[in-house]
């Protein structure tokens, strides 16, 4: 991971430095990195590659950017709290089931998903129907429509009640209610 400091010299960006850094496990105080020279990026930028990092620890890094500079510009400090591969990793591999606050990204995620594999079973992939009921006629008049989350049909996704109306042997209304 490269870490950056950025100098100035009287609010003016400073080059030409060989600047040093320190870095810090938050976690017990030792340091990791003592006085190792960094190297110039350009317009007043340095960066030390801090080759040891593990985004699982906390950091406390400091840059000295020497004796030339007023004790007010020679030193600058961060830290490594929000890195956006950090982010990233937190946000991408978070578990789905983890969010249940309605109206959070997880929780609209989650309410998409059930969507998409209810309208597959509506497209009838990994659904049933039974409880048929008939007319006189033997023609379907209500029935059960069940979708499943897989092919083994052994977890419900959602059940829809079936009607159908007839009248003088044709269909006058056909409805399918989630219930």
């Amino acid at each position: 991971m490269q870490v950056l400091a950025f100098f100035t010299d009287a609010g003016v960006p400073k080059t030409g430095l060989v600047p040093t850094v320190r870095i810090r496990d938050i976690s017990d105080n030792t340091l990791v990195i003592t006085d190792s020279t960094s190297s110039e990026v350009g317009d007043g930028w340095y960066k030390y590659d801090f080759i040891v990092y593990d985004s699982d620890k906390e950091y406390a890094i400091r840059f000295d950017g020497g004796p030339t500079l007023s004790n007010t510009d020679r030193y600058t400090s961060g830290t490594n709290d929000s890195f956006a591969d950090d982010i990233a990793d937190a946000v991408f591999e978070e578990q789905i089931n983890e969010h249940l606050t309605a109206g959070s990204l997880g929780y609209v995620v989650d309410e998409v998903n059930g969507d998409l594999k209810r309208a597959l079973g509506l497209l009838d992939e990994n659904s049933s129907l039974d409880q048929q009921v008939y007319n006189t006629d033997h023609r379907l008049t209500s029935a059960r429509k069940r979708i499943f989350t897989d092919s083994t049909k052994t977890t419900v996704l959602a059940t829809y009640q079936i009607t159908a109306v007839w009248s003088d042997q044709e269909l006058t209304s056909y409805t399918m209610v989630r219930v």
